[in-house]
């Protein structure tokens, strides 16, 4: 799956700029699994869902701005699934949401937004709080569906629903790519990470995650 970390992303994490045109390249350039960081905008429990990069922590956000988590699935909506726009719009898009807000009531704004914005995408009652793994579903029983996947702290909240995969049951692992060699190191039977490509150049950093399912396992880079 060809991926792409922190979606919004103009360039640099700190002190740059979060775009809505940044989704629309990389989903013009056939990637199918976007991040987004999720923060409250003021420190409120009503305060909306906005996008940015920075750290849970005083809900500090380090970008030049923010996007409305409204914009984010407008643009999803409009371009995700386009035939006119994209060559691969009926394969499933995977969103992660690295939540960094713990005020439940801008969390269950993201529910709402997901229902008014892309709620005829996402999937059926069969996958919602996660009763099915994902991870084990047939890639044929996706397609043309958005699936969301989360890290944790959805908890309580209308969010809940609608995250069919998360770090918080276990069927999804987050692994910095330094653990990646690590274990590469100390174990000479695993398998190389190796990335190959004829149009773009992969280039490595330490942010770089690494997401395994049973048995699958997506990198996620910036693109």
């Amino acid at each position: 799956i060809k991926s792409s970390h922190a979606s919004a992303l103009s360039g640099f994490q700190k002190a740059d700029y979060v775009s809505t045109d940044m989704i629309k390249n990389v989903l013009a350039n056939n990637v199918r699994y976007l991040e987004f960081s999720l923060f409250s905008k003021e420190q409120n429990n009503d305060s909306e869902p906005v996008v940015s990069s920075g750290y849970k922590r005083g809900n500090w956000k380090l970008t030049a701005n923010v996007l409305s988590f409204r914009e984010v699935l407008s643009v999803i909506k409009e371009y995700a699934f386009s035939e006119a726009f994209i060559t691969n719009y009926n394969d499933p898009l995977f969103i992660y949401l690295d939540i960094k807000t713990e005020f439940k009531g801008t969390l269950n704004q993201c529910a709402d937004l997901i229902i008014q914005q892309i709620g005829d995408r996402i999937l059926d009652n069969r996958y919602r709080y996660q009763h099915q793994n994902i991870a084990d579903t047939p890639m044929c029983n996706l397609m043309d569906r958005i699936v969301i996947m989360s890290n944790s702290g959805f908890g309580g909240t209308r969010l809940e629903e609608f995250i069919n995969i998360s770090e918080s049951n276990g069927n999804l692992q987050r692994l910095e790519y330094s653990d990646v060699i690590i274990r590469k190191n100390f174990n000479v039977n695993a398998p190389d990470l190796l990335l190959k490509s004829n149009t773009f150049l992969f280039k490595f950093f330490s942010n770089i995650r690494v997401f395994k399912g049973i048995g699958r396992v997506c990198c996620s880079q910036y693109f």
